[in-house]
């Protein structure tokens, strides 16, 4: 999710926010894909209303609810950022324009203990990918994902981290 272009950080006295915006490449490819994959249903669904097989209708139904989310996360991509805010008494987490489903967050400052980033490793045939997660330790000893899924260069990651540590977290 978080590319050389997509991290703009704003940083004074007392507040901390961080934009991160959604959009990569892989967006292209989805719209694209997306478009086929539902143009086909409203095809299959024609087809199947206007002949009077109701029953093929009810064959796609889980490749609609597909469609959907294909539909909605491509959307997601296209337009959305998500908004990190450390001032006052909160840390905000805010994903617009369009509502995504880990919903936006809202912890006390003086919960957290600290907050770091997680990579993650995985290897396959392809090669090794490394992801990130900003999770924030509390100190009712709970550790909460607050961003995962987070792709980039090592150096962008490393330099969130500097940003948190400034910051004091």
């Amino acid at each position: 999710m978080l590319g050389d272009k997509k991290l703009d950080v704003y940083q004074d006295r007392d507040r901390l926010e961080i934009t991160l915006k959604w959009f990569t490449p892989i967006a292209l490819f989805l719209l694209f894909f997306t478009v086929i994959w539902n143009a086909f249903l409203v095809f299959w669904y024609s087809m199947a209303i206007s002949g009077g097989a109701w029953i093929m209708a009810l064959f796609p139904v889980l490749h609609v609810a597909v469609g959907v989310y294909l539909a909605y996360y491509t959307l997601c991509l296209f337009f959305n950022k998500t908004f990190i805010d450390i001032s006052g008494d909160y840390l905000t987490i805010r994903h617009t324009p369009i509502p995504w489903w880990k919903g936006n967050r809202k912890i006390p400052v003086n919960a957290i203990e600290q907050l770091y980033v997680a990579e993650k490793k995985s290897s396959s045939k392809n090669g090794t990918q490394f992801t990130y997660e900003l999770r924030a330790k509390l100190y009712n000893k709970s550790d909460k994902d607050l961003l995962s899924s987070i792709t980039s260069p090592a150096r962008k990651c490393r330099k969130l981290k500097h940003i948190w540590s400034v910051f004091g977290y």
